[in-house]
């Protein structure tokens, strides 16, 4: 593996249930990170996925177990995209920047980059004004203006539809590669997993677990509707069936 920019050990979540109850959500993760790797985790809907996320960016605090690595550098794409209504598309991208203190040449920076995300013709722009995948482009700028080591998404595509999920998806690859990005990701889209994942990580009922680590040991670029793709898609609906 190459150099490894994120660990978990042991990595134990829960929540309140009544007064005096938790819910052990998390029951022992561990798993290693490499830089320049995208990892996925599936598993069954309630399973955690999104917890792991969460306690991984900082959003909920573990109950046991440590991580490992770059935490101060991370960012998080939710599921939708939770843009601040009275702010413009440009001032949305750049809102992340402004929360860390980095403004210089913050116009800029976001102007460029959803220029070639499709949005240059929609700078001043309100949320009520785009569409669906239009404000999911925002929402990915915005967590790549501050420029993460680790970027977390969590199903950023799932109410997108196949044209634009697929639009999304080639942005989110050209600027993976070209930023040296690392990512982990959470889907239930398996065709969307093997397309472009490294690894996917394949997760237990509560209190969830990693079950197992499989290789998509397929070339890049990647071309969907292959029978090499759809063969490593089966093989994945298989793992989880199991």
């Amino acid at each position: 593996m190459s150099e490894v920019v994120l660990t978990v050990r042991d990595l134990r979540a829960s929540y309140p249930v009544g007064a005096s109850e938790r819910l052990e959500v998390l029951g022992g993760i561990d798993v290693s990170v490499a830089r320049g790797e995208i990892l996925a985790l599936v598993g069954t809907s309630g399973c955690g996925k999104t917890t792991l996320l969460h306690v991984l960016s900082g959003l909920h605090a573990p109950s046991g177990g440590t991580i490992e690595g770059s935490r101060d550098s991370m960012a998080m794409v939710f599921q939708r995209p939770h843009l601040l209504p009275w702010r413009t598309v440009l001032d949305n991208a750049t809102f992340g920047l402004e929360c860390r203190g980095d403004v210089t040449d913050a116009n800029a920076k976001a102007s460029a980059l959803l220029s070639r995300m499709g949005l240059g013709d929609h700078l001043a722009d309100y949320p009520h004004q785009l569409s669906e995948g239009m404000k999911q482009r925002v929402n990915l700028a915005r967590a790549l203006l501050v420029e993460p080591e680790v970027l977390l998404l969590d199903e950023p595509f799932a109410a997108l539809d196949v044209r634009t999920r697929r639009g999304l998806q080639e942005d989110l690859l050209e600027l993976w590669g070209e930023q040296d990005l690392t990512i982990v990701l959470v889907s239930h889209s398996l065709d969307d997993v093997v397309y472009l994942s490294d690894r996917v990580g394949i997760l237990s009922e509560k209190p969830t677990r990693l079950q197992e680590l499989t290789e998509i040991d397929l070339p890049r670029p990647r071309k969907r509707g292959t029978l090499a793709l759809l063969e490593c898609v089966a093989a994945l609906e298989a793992k989880l069936s199991l």
